[in-house]
């Protein structure tokens, strides 16, 4: 703990989410996805539920690690706020305690009802401040990225999964259908700009892993309001996740000219979401075999992710690099757009 706290000491002041945000929604969403396996495979629930408690673990860890290093950099805090791509990643801490909520339920119910209180409560509050922001216009185009989904897709859906658990099924639907309508939304803007304008550059395009999470996001929500529902609806939502996940290893070269950052935790959560959907169209047809390949190659696939990404990490740690992050633009339109005279903070 004392060498993480050094290490982001040492650096200057990172993008709130760049690791906090991403790698820990990604690691809660790996013990989620070994909660389905277990169940898929008979597994021993010991190894899901160490899984499971590890990932809260290390999602306690890294914002208290964020938290220790922010209360000297307020200034920063705030700039950060003001920055019309890097805003949209404080929705993640509020996700973060959803998922860290439905990863404790099993095992201490008390805490993960404060948490999941606190989480709905939270994303609520983040969705309706940015979204209000976003709709009061005045944002380049060049700012619209895959990151515009998480005040309102992302938490949403996130909090409709988080409600259903919770046994809360008439807010998980709300919520729910103010999730995907958002996404309907949002996904036409972010494919408008991706078509018509310039390129990102490659300091931003880690975040834009962010586009395979909404669907399958949305199916692993879905399948929690209405277990067993291996339906047309929830097949078009992994479709279109699993055609995303191709569309993003089909642009890897790309994606990946900004070096080695921490951004590209942003894959992790759409990819985790992606094996935990196909696990339990497993479990609802276990002697499918079509489903039985998919589910043990998106399960393997996951994890390989994840090793990759904190092998990743523990490099960037060692070089003293663990802070840097390619979401915060250095374009001169990004930086215009993210000053308190065109951007502000209401």
């Amino acid at each position: 703990m004392k060498a993480l706290l050094k290490a982001l000491s040492n650096t200057p002041p990172p993008p709130l989410t760049a690791l906090a945000g991403s790698m820990t929604v990604g690691i809660l969403a790996w013990g989620l996805m070994w909660q389905h396996a277990a169940s898929a495979w008979a597994l021993p629930e010991s190894w899901a539920g160490a899984v499971r408690i590890g990932s809260v673990l290390v999602w306690l860890l890294v914002w208290l690690a964020y938290a220790w290093v922010w209360r000297r950099e307020s200034s920063a805090l705030a700039a950060q706020f003001r920055h019309p791509v890097q805003s949209a990643f404080f929705s993640l801490l509020p996700v973060s305690a959803l998922l860290a909520a439905i990863s404790l339920l099993p095992v201490w119910p008390a805490a993960a009802r404060t948490f999941v209180v606190v989480g709905l409560a939270g994303q609520l509050a983040t969705g309706l401040w940015l979204v209000g922001r976003f709709w009061k216009g005045g944002r380049p185009m060049e700012t619209i990225t895959a990151s515009a989904y998480l005040p309102a897709v992302a938490s949403n859906l996130v909090a409709a999964l988080a409600a259903a658990s919770f046994g809360w099924r008439t807010v998980a639907e709300l919520l729910f259908g103010a999730g995907i309508f958002s996404w309907l939304a949002m996904e036409s803007l972010v494919m408008a700009r991706a078509a018509t304008h310039a390129e990102l550059t490659a300091d931003l395009r880690p975040g834009q892993g962010i586009q395979v999470a909404p669907p399958v996001v949305a199916g692993v929500a879905y399948l929690a309001i209405h277990p067993q529902a291996s339906d047309l609806l929830s097949h078009m939502l992994f479709g279109y996740g699993l055609y995303q996940t191709m569309v993003a290893l089909r642009l890897v070269h790309w994606s990946t000219r900004a070096g080695a950052v921490t951004g590209y935790w942003s894959y992790s959560f759409g990819v985790m979401a992606l094996g935990s959907m196909s696990l339990q169209f497993m479990q609802c047809a276990p002697h499918d075999q079509f489903w039985i390949v998919v589910a043990a190659i998106a399960f393997g696939f996951a994890n390989l992710v994840l090793v990759v990404l904190l092998l990743l990490t523990l490099h960037l740690f060692r070089v003293g690099r663990l802070s840097a992050s390619p979401t915060v633009a250095a374009s001169p339109t990004l930086a215009v757009a993210a000053s308190p005279s065109t951007h502000n903070l209401a």
